[in-house]
């Protein structure tokens, strides 16, 4: 008799444990069912203070919402623009130049410097587009360096990067 009771002990310690830990069929839910979890999930997450995603650094590019960026609400922060590139090129184009005729005592790099920052001055700066259903676009925006925009990336949305590159964060 003791035997029989350590025995089922075991085995209900056994199928608690198996159930506890078993994977969770998620393909038979509805796509709401499944959004509906996953927020629920990303909010005690943050009840936790836990981080689910890190951020992603986006080229140029269209990045499609529930392939490439999880659904949700973002946070955009340009880190640089293509001027600032065309800018630094000049730049570099000037210092060559200064290396090659150093005896007129001309300034290239002075000269190449200064007309890189006023491209990049003009500029609008990265363009940030949400684009839906046959190429309309719902939102867009243009971020210069360091600024930021909320985004809510929800539904069949494409995210459309020009110009340079964005920082994504998740709210």
């Amino acid at each position: 008799m003791r035997k029989a009771m350590v025995f089922l002990l075991l085995v209900m310690i056994l199928v608690s444990g198996t159930a506890a830990g078993a994977d969770t069929d998620v393909s038979s839910l509805t796509d709401d069912q499944l959004l509906k979890i996953y927020r629920q999930i990303r909010a005690e997450a943050a009840v936790r203070g836990l981080t689910l995603t890190d951020s992603l650094t986006l080229g140029e590019g269209r990045y499609i919402v529930g392939q490439d960026i999880p659904p949700g609400v973002y946070l955009i922060t340009c880190i640089s623009t293509g001027a600032e590139d065309l800018s630094r090129s000049f730049g570099a184009l000037g210092a060559a130049l200064d290396g090659l005729d150093s005896q007129s005592g001309t300034s290239y790099t002075d000269i190449y410097s200064s007309l890189g920052s006023a491209f990049a001055a003009l500029d609008e700066g990265v363009g940030v587009e949400i684009v839906g259903d046959y190429g309309t676009v719902l939102r867009s925006v243009h971020l210069k360096k360091g600024q930021s925009a909320a985004l809510t990336l929800e539904g069949k949305v494409a995210l459309s990067i020009t110009d340079g590159s964005c920082l994504l964060e998740e709210k």
